[in-house]
């Protein structure tokens, strides 16, 4: 595997030195390792390969767990196959793998994990074009989103997402104008190369609902207002491009989305004009909001074919 041109220094506002990677044993989920090994090859960042193995629910009239519940057995398995992922890949990547079994609930053990660690990104693989696989959107991918305070890459199983010939070339970014969906703008010279990508600013307004009236001038008004939210959206945007040129991302342009459906807007434009990738962010702060994530953050990382990262805002000191 070639290894990806250093970050300059003083690059990025956020740093990558600890990559977290839930595993499960299935081809799925070890779809992510060479996205992260390329990533941490890129950072000097370590990767960290986890494995949960859950303890089984307890029924009325068990109050012990059964004998192999909790087995040395069942932690040698997991184990071994970590430290046999590690031997295999170590020496090809050059990247500093480290490997860690926990007992207990799944996205409980890898949030508890990713604070411990010091993570700063999760890298976990779904099946992509038609959406999460269930299993791990409700016990993993899902629980992350609404509880982990980390940002999460999730990707679509493609494994050279971030090697040094197939880094995104065409970045999406949804903004509303507040800091907490800017929070998503933090990754960008950390996630993408020195020669940057194409980075497109969407900001989707809702078109308003029209409706006769008696009353030309109500209707004059009313399309005045329109116009200027939508010249206040170009001008915020502008002014967050400004900031990135600052900070090394300078390839970007803006649009200002007319739509009755942010999400549905959103997905329809990544698939016009080819976006490779999405950038968003999130509440972040132990529970996400559901409003937040069940309208359009929850829609996009259902919907897109392409991988999705999420940035949870930082939490206040």
């Amino acid at each position: 595997m070639s290894t990806p041109e250093p970050i300059a220094p003083g690059t990025a506002q956020r740093a990558l030195r600890n990559i977290l990677l839930p595993l499960d044993g299935s081809e799925l989920a070890e779809g992510a390792l060479m996205p992260a090994l390329d990533l941490a090859a890129r950072h000097g960042a370590s990767v960290h390969l986890a494995y949960v193995l859950e303890l089984p629910v307890l029924l009325p009239g068990y109050p012990e767990p059964p004998p192999e519940a909790g087995s040395e057995d069942q932690e040698k398995q997991a184990a071994d196959y970590l430290n046999g992922i590690e031997d295999r890949v170590t020496p090809a990547s050059g990247v500093q793998l480290l490997t860690h079994v926990r007992w207990g609930e799944v996205t409980k053990s890898i949030v508890d994990l990713s604070d411990e660690l010091e993570i700063d990104l999760v890298v976990m693989t779904t099946h992509g074009r038609g959406g999460f696989a269930r299993a791990w959107l409700g016990s993993v991918a899902d629980g992350l989103l609404r509880n982990s305070t980390k940002p999460l890459l999730v990707l679509r199983g493609k494994e050279d997402t971030f090697s040094e010939s197939a880094y995104p070339k065409h970045v999406l970014v949804p903004l509303d104008g507040s800091e907490r969906a800017e929070a998503a703008l933090e990754m960008l010279p950390v996630l993408l190369p020195a020669s940057g990508a194409r980075i497109s600013l969407a900001a989707v307004l809702q078109e308003p609902a029209y409706y006769p009236t008696a009353y030309p001038s109500h209707a004059v008004s009313t399309v005045q207002l329109w116009e200027r939210q939508k010249a206040r959206a170009e001008s915020y945007m502008a002014e967050v491009s400004s900031r990135l040129d600052t900070q090394g991302v300078h390839e970007v342009q803006i649009h200002a989305i007319v739509s009755r459906s942010i999400a549905t807007s959103l997905i329809d434009f990544a698939e016009r004009e080819a976006v490779d990738f999405v950038v968003l962010s999130t509440h972040g702060r132990r529970g996400m909001s559901r409003f937040v994530i069940g309208s359009v953050a929850d829609k996009l990382i259902r919907a897109a074919e392409v991988p999705v990262l999420v940035v949870p805002r930082r939490e206040e000191a």
